[in-house]
C-alpha cells in the first residue's frame, strides 16, 4: 500500500474489498475484516523494515490505515502540557518532527483481478501525487503486495477469523465540508477526518510544520487518523491516534439516521462534531452496549496521557502481533 512497479507476479488469486469486475479478485473485503497487519517492507533497493508498526484496519468497504514509524515507538517525546491543537501548535521541534513522521489515511479499498487500489479520502500526509496501487498475491497465509508506481513489496497478515459483524459510513462535516471514516469490526474500530482543506502535493508533514508559524501548525495537524476499541460499558475508547491527547477519550458517536455525532477537541477545548451521511455499509454500525464482551475487548485506557516511557494497551497488542507475524515470515 505505497505505490511501485510491479515486479514478477507470483500466483493471483482474490483480495479484500469491494471487486468491481472480471477477473476474479485475489480476495474480498469480508475476508481481511479487522486489523491487517504489516510485518515486512522491502524497497528496490533491498531495504527492509520490520519494525515499523502498521495497522490496514479493513472495513466492507471502506478502510483506515495508521502507521507508528521505526525508531519513534515506543520513545516519544515529552508531551506534558501539550493537550489539544493549540498546545501541539507551539510544540519544540522533537514533538513536531515525531507528529509529522506519523502516516495516517483512509477511504475505499477496491480489487480488480489482482490490482488493488486504496482512494484517499482523508491522508495526514500531503498527497504523493501518485495512485496508491498495488499488485496482489497470497504465500501460503501471507497477503504479498508489489507495488505498480514505485519498487516495493509489502507482507500483510489478516486476522485468523475474521470478526462477521462489520460496518462503516462515509461523512462530511456539517459547515466545513471535511471528509470523514468510521469504521467498526467487532468491538473495534478505526476513524479519519480530513482537514477543511487538504494539503498540495509536495513537501512532507514534517517540513511544513517546522517552517510554518502556530497558527499554521494548528491548521496543519488539524487531521486525526485513529484506532480503538468499544469497552463493555459501550464507550468508544481511542487507544492510538495521530494526536496523542486524543488517546483514551470517548469517541461517543451518535447516529440519528441522516446525521451523525462525534466528540473531539478543538482549539477551544471538547466540541461534538456534526456529520451528515454520505454512505453506509454493512451491518448497524452502533452496537447495544455490552454487545460485545469477549476476549477481544481489552480493558479501557485509564490514561489520557501515557508518560513518554510507557504504552497504550494497544502498542503491546500490537508490538505482540508484529513479532508474530516476522516469526511466520521467518519460517516461511
Amino acid at each position: 500500500m505505497d505505490t511501485a512497479a510491479s515486479s514478477g507476479a507470483v500466483v493471483t488469486l482474490p483480495i479484500v474489498r469491494q471487486v468491481t469486475s472480471s477477473p476474479a479478485a485475489v480476495t474480498t473485503p469480508e475476508a481481511l475484516l479487522g486489523p491487517v497487519r504489516r510485518s515486512l517492507y522491502r524497497d528496490a533497493e533491498g531495504r527492509r523494515d520490520e519494525t515499523t508498526q502498521v495497522v490496514w484496519f479493513q472495513g466492507p468497504g471502506l478502510y483506515v490505515d495508521l502507521r507508528r514509524p521505526a525508531g519513534l515507538h515506543p520513545p516519544r517525546p515529552d508531551l506534558t502540557g501539550l493537550t489539544g491543537p493549540a498546545g501541539l501548535a507551539t510544540a519544540p521541534a522533537p514533538v513536531l518532527r515525531w507528529l509529522g513522521a506519523h502516516e495516517g489515511f483512509a477511504g475505499t479499498f477496491t480489487v480488480t483481478g489482482d490490482l488493488a487500489r486504496w482512494d484517499r479520502l482523508v491522508d495526514l500526509q500531503p498527497p504523493a501525487g501518485v495512485p496508491d496501487e498495488g499488485r496482489l498475491h497470497w504465500d501460503g497465509t501471507t497477503l504479498v503486495e508489489v507495488g505498480v508506481h514505485s519498487a516495493y513489496v509489502e507482507h500483510w497478515h489478516p486476522e485468523p477469523a475474521p470478526v462477521a459483524d462489520a460496518a462503516a459510513v462515509r461523512l462530511r462535516e456539517r459547515g466545513s465540508g471535511r471528509p470523514g471514516v468510521l469504521v467498526r469490526v467487532g468491538a473495534r474500530f478505526g476513524v479519519a477526518r480530513g482537514r477543511a482543506a487538504p494539503l498540495p502535493p509536495g513537501a512532507r508533514l514534517t517540513a511544513l510544520l517546522l517552517r510554518a508559524d502556530a497558527q499554521e501548525r494548528a491548521a496543519l495537524l488539524d487531521c486525526e487518523v485513529a484506532l480503538g476499541r468499544i469497552d463493555p460499558d459501550g464507550r468508544w475508547v481511542v487507544e492510538m491516534s495521530t494526536l496523542p491527547y486524543r488517546e483514551g477519550d470517548d469517541l461517543a458517536p451518535v447516529d440519528a439516521g441522516d446525521r451523525f455525532t462525534t466528540c473531539d477537541v478543538g482549539t477551544a477545548g471538547p466540541l461534538v462534531r456534526t456529520w451528515d451521511v454520505v454512505r453506509r455499509e454493512g451491518t448497524t454500525l452502533l452496537p447495544a452496549p455490552g454487545g460485545h464482551r469477549s476476549d477481544e475487548t481489552a480493558a479501557a485506557p485509564t490514561q489520557r496521557q501515557p508518560a513518554p516511557d510507557q504504552q497504550t494497551a494497544a502498542d503491546h497488542e500490537i508490538a505482540a502481533d508484529h513479532q508474530m507475524a516476522g516469526e511466520r515470515d521467518a519460517a516461511q
